[in-house]
């Protein structure tokens, strides 16, 4: 078993300090080249950084400190450092005096112990070789947290490492796959300048994403500037006004040969109405080969689908907002994604003010022949459900396990394709599913349905959303679609029903019975926030009305409730009694106990 980061951490540091340190506390400085501490600590480590390697590896427990050093960095990176597989000639030692390495953990106590013998006095830093350096630039360069296809690496790190002296310079340019080096264009660069400052082998990223920041002439000059660069562009990332946006997709008709990611997003006003600027049909040159991650938000791009069949090696597509003047059908659709075999994840979404009504599907059976996307995992779709049932009717995804659809505002809902797509998907199908929880908000309502005992490497999970205000109006339509799948639904034991900032009036018992007829072998209801009252009320009025329906008829496997009042807010409706509901299921024979608390809670399950 790996060490936690942070034993590691401490493993690789002397009295709290180390290499790691000094490259942190050199970042963190965010020091220039001119900056008078940055001065200091280059002529400290070309030097002999007395002060920093005194207390790298002079202190009395060196040997131990930096076997611990040394096997914790090889323990965390799970990587064979070269320093150890070597004869290293170390500058301290008599001319000639080689030390070998021996194999296992042995080897890092033995140079702990050349090292705190020959080094207790004036050691420099440069006792470190350079691949050693490198794979501790490499873990300090490298934003494990940041989500990969969201952040881009910052220039401004290894711009700063640089600096510190020629050798850490030497390292860092020798290998500039290995920590990813590249030029970041961004708000406030000085892109001109720093185009012919650096070595013209690095690669560009844009990134002028930041909805909060504004872009400038000078950022807007840039943008432009930099697109021009093609050959050397990996990386775009916009979000860019009316304006230039016009400007950002003329200079794309060129070819762009070493991109991999692109993220565009349009600005669109109050009076665009749903309708944006177009990209061209001869974007990127009309091919893409190595492109991996493409994303458009409020772009119009109707060659979408001749277009992607040039960019085979796609592994997440995401087309957002489609706008009025941006429309692909089902059909188009799916033939452009039908060679995307990489493909992992898709992401389908329109406009909410699309002027235009797509094409009702016509009633068919599923067509003869659909397409088959053998490695997307996730799909989110966000729109009409008659796109949706078109679009579903004509794809596989046998490894799909996140899937979530989003219904705008509509009178009618079919979910026919839907179910239809579900039975033969094997990570969605429901009878694998146990629990589902329902979330009642202002402006919409949620269903995710997943289980308590995942059986496979990833947990899957169904979602669905309706865009509806109103507490009737959401119940509705949950099960208008739910009822649709829910000869699915046997293995759903666990609901868990929540509830914020609900207006409704009162919702009679026969509104609520569909919605509880969903869950017939429900044996745990947990109940939280403003929905509490509603259904506690409803379950009430069952038990004083049971010439309508029999109380054993509403969840005849329930035998515990949580009415959890932990997170209540003084907005939420109070919760009423629930005892005539109780009393009559004692009666009947199905005995229902209700607690309070999470303790009580998992005690009684």
């Amino acid at each position: 078993m790996l060490p936690k980061l942070n034993d590691v951490l401490q493993c690789l540091s002397l009295n709290g300090y180390s290499v790691f340190s000094l490259i942190d506390d050199v970042l963190s400085q965010g020091c220039n080249q001119e900056d008078p501490r940055m001065k200091l600590l280059r002529e400290g480590v070309e030097r002999d950084a007395a002060s920093i390697c005194a207390r790298l590896l002079n202190h009395n427990s060196a040997s131990a400190s930096v076997s611990a050093w040394a096997l914790g960095f090889a323990q965390a990176t799970t990587m064979t450092l070269p320093l150890w597989n070597n004869n290293v000639v170390s500058p301290g030692l008599s001319s000639g005096v080689a030390w070998t390495s021996t194999g296992g953990p042995e080897r890092f106590l033995n140079m702990g112990r050349v090292l705190s013998k020959n080094y207790r006095y004036g050691v420099t830093i440069d006792v470190l070789p350079d691949n050693v350096f490198l794979d501790i630039f490499d873990f300090c360069l490298r934003d494990s947290t940041a989500p990969e296809l969201e952040v881009i690496q910052p220039t401004k790190k290894w711009q700063v490492l640089v600096h510190v002296c020629q050798r850490w310079r030497r390292i860092i340019f020798a290998s500039p796959r290995r920590l990813d080096l590249h030029l970041s264009c961004s708000y406030g660069t000085r892109v001109r300048r720093n185009l012919g400052s650096w070595p013209a082998t690095l690669p560009l990223t844009i990134d002028y994403t930041d909805t909060l920041s504004s872009l400038t002439p000078r950022d807007e000059d840039s943008i432009i500037f930099a697109l021009k660069r093609t050959s050397r562009v990996h990386r775009i990332d916009i979000h860019a006004p009316g304006l230039l946006s016009r400007k950002v997709a003329d200079v794309m008709r060129r070819s762009f040969p070493v991109l991999t990611h692109l993220y565009l997003a349009w600005d669109l006003d109050d009076e665009s109405r749903g309708v944006s600027s177009v990209i061209p049909s001869r974007f990127l040159g009309g091919s893409a080969p190595h492109l991996q991650h493409f994303r458009l938000r409020n772009v119009s791009f109707p060659h979408l689908p001749t277009f992607l069949l040039s960019a085979r090696n796609l592994i997440t597509l995401k087309v957002e907002n489609i706008c009025t003047n941006g429309y692909i059908s089902p059909e188009a659709m799916v033939g452009g994604l039908a060679v995307l075999t990489r493909l992992i994840s898709l992401s389908i979404t329109f406009d909410e003010d699309l002027e235009e009504e797509p094409p009702s599907p016509s009633d068919h059976p599923d067509p003869p022949m659909r397409i088959t996307l053998p490695a997307l995992t996730a799909f989110h779709y966000r729109g009409d459900s008659e796109y949706l049932e078109d679009f579903l009717a004509q794809i596989d995804t046998p490894r799909v396990h996140d899937f979530r659809i989003e219904y705008l505002a509509h009178e009618e809902i079919q979910a026919t394709q839907l179910s239809r797509f579900i039975d033969r998907t094997e990570n969605l199908k429901l009878d694998q599913f146990n629990r589902a929880k329902v979330n009642f908000y202002f402006f919409y309502a949620q269903v995710e349905i997943n289980s308590s005992r995942p059986q496979r490497e990833h947990e899957a999970r169904l979602t669905l959303v309706w865009d509806r205000t109103w507490l009737d109006a959401q119940l509705r339509y949950v099960v208008q679609v739910l009822g649709q799948l829910a000869h699915t639904f046997s293995h759903l034991d666990y609901l868990d029903a929540h509830g914020d900032g609900l207006e409704s009036n009162d919702i009679p018992i026969a509104e609520w019975l569909p919605f509880f007829h969903l869950f017939p072998v429900v044996e745990t209801l947990h109940l939280s926030r403003g929905v509490t009252a509603y259904i506690v009320s409803a379950l009430e009025d069952l038990a004083n009305s049971e010439e309508m329906v029999p109380v054993t008829d509403v969840f005849p496997a329930l035998h515990l409730i949580w009415l959890d009042d932990m997170d209540s807010d003084d907005g939420d409706e109070p919760v009423g009694s629930i005892e005539r509901f109780l009393t009559m299921r004692q009666r009947t024979g199905f005995p229902v106990t209700v607690v309070y608390t999470e303790d009580e809670f998992y005690r009684r399950r």
